[in-house]
Order: structure tokens, then C-alpha cells, then sequence
């Protein structure tokens, strides 16, 4: 958690928190019960840690003698994740995935917004998901520059033969790929509603 003092910014790590759902809703309210029992005001938050910060936070609590064993095991194992290659990838990607869909949401939302609009935000929105799935190597490049890592993970002793083999670029395409098509079945849906005639 980052907080500010009159001397400046300060972050601090507060817990790890046991879940046994990852559905959005359960992961809210896993969240703001915390906040509650530590009386934190979940208005006054907002998230900013990026991906260095938490690295940079977790690898404090993985040499912290101050924290049990089973905690600083937890921070090692997590922080080594988030310098995988793959793991960095699949961030830029949502990255851009999520800031895509942020807008055409924003968008779609308006009162004033119309059936021939929604459609044509949708198709446009489709063109920047195929985008980011005809790019894999720049996100594979992003990815790099954000863990700082050039090698995929390697299984035993026996290295991947390319990129292509790998468990990123194998998820990395049927992401892409279920969003266009999801997208696509939205879009059928608005222009079937766009030609029913308008009866009063």
C-alpha cells in the first residue's frame, strides 16, 4: 500500500490475503473486508503499484528476517513469476487489451449513443485486438524490457526450439483470438437489432 506523508510518498506491505474464489466479485469483497477490519478507507485508494514496485517490494519481504518462513517463501515464489519472460508478455498484452476496451466501454456507455455507433466502436475495437494478436513480437519485446529478461522458461534442462513453442505465444493467440470472436458475435447481435424495423 502507498500512502503520502508530508515528507514524501511511502509504501508498505501489509499482508498476504488467503482466497479460495478468483471471481471478480469475491475478490472485491475479499479486498474490502480487509480494509474494513484495518479501518482504511477504500475511497482514499487507489491502485498504482506497477510491476518494478512489486517486485522491488516482494524481494524486501523474501530477505526480511523479520518474516515467518512460509511468508518469505510465498514473496520468492511470486516475485520469481513476475520476472518470467511469459508472465511480462501476457502483462503488456492485457495491457493492451484492457486500455482498448476501457475506451470503446466509455463510449458505449454514453445516453446518446446510437445502434450505428456502438457498431462501428466494436468493429473498431476488433481491429486493435487483431492488431495486438498480429504482434506478438513487439509484446515479446515489451515483455522483455519489463522483466529485464530475455530467455522463456526453460522445462528441466531442455530449452524451447523458438518462441512459437512456447506456453506464452500458446496463449498469447487463443486470448486474442476468443476476444475477435466474442466481438464479432457482439457485433451480429447490434446489426440484427439495427435491421428489425422500427414499429410504434
Amino acid at each position: 500500500m502507498r500512502y503520502v506523508l508530508p515528507g514524501g510518498p511511502v509504501e508498505r506491505f501489509l499482508t498476504f490475503i488467503n482466497i479460495f474464489s478468483h471471481i471478480d466479485e469475491q475478490l472485491a469483497l475479499y479486498l474490502t473486508d480487509f480494509l474494513e477490519k484495518q479501518k482504511i478507507d477504500i475511497g482514499l485508494c487507489r491502485a498504482s503499484l506497477t510491476i518494478t514496485q512489486l517486485c522491488t517490494t516482494l524481494e524486501e519481504i523474501q530477505f526480511s528476517e523479520n518474516e515467518k518462513v512460509d511468508t518469505r517463501n510465498t514473496a520468492k515464489d511470486l516475485n520469481n513469476s513476475l520476472h518470467l519472460l511469459e508472465t511480462g508478455i501476457l502483462c503488456e498484452m492485457w495491457n493492451g487489451i484492457l486500455q482498448a476496451f476501457n475506451k470503446c466501454t466509455i463510449s458505449l456507455q454514453s445516453s446518446q449513443i446510437d445502434i450505428s455507433t456502438a457498431v462501428a466502436l466494436l468493429k473498431s475495437l476488433q481491429i486493435v485486438i487483431q492488431s495486438i494478436r498480429d504482434n506478438f513480437d513487439m509484446y515479446e519485446q515489451r515483455g522483455v524490457a519489463k522483466t529485464r529478461n530475455s530467455n522463456y522458461k526453460t522445462s528441466g534442462m531442455r530449452k524451447k526450439k523458438n518462441k512459437y513453442d512456447n506456453a506464452s505465444f500458446e496463449n498469447f493467440i487463443p486470448i486474442t483470438d476468443k476476444l475477435m470472436q466474442e466481438l464479432s458475435n457482439r457485433i451480429t447481435a447490434y446489426e440484427n437489432i439495427k435491421k428489425k424495423p422500427i414499429t410504434e
